[in-house]
């Protein structure tokens, strides 16, 4: 118990971070309501039958949050990403 009071006291500047930057939300609520839809249309579909399948789907909804996030548009990402792909030009980053 000693040793981890000890190691605990070390970290907890880190513990209250979000107290000196309002930047940072106290509370992982932005995390979970991005999972949501995936979660849900992962149970509407029954997931996916292959790893293939599942990790594409895994990149495409990353890409489609970001890019919500970002204010960008969805479709215009996909058209130039499916362009570059089909010209052999590198894909467009989301960042």
């Amino acid at each position: 118990m000693r040793k981890f009071c000890h190691k605990l006291l070390k970290q907890i500047k880190h513990f209250h971070a979000y107290l000196k930057n309002p930047a940072i939300p106290m509370t992982n609520n932005a995390a979970e309501e991005s999972l949501r839809n995936l979660v849900i249309v992962r149970k509407l579909c029954l997931g996916s039958q292959s790893i293939y399948g599942k990790r594409w789907r895994e990149v495409l909804h990353s890409c489609i949050e970001t890019l919500y996030r970002q204010g960008k548009s969805i479709l215009d990402f996909l058209a130039d990403a499916i362009h570059a792909a089909r010209t052999k030009q590198p894909i467009p980053s989301v960042i």
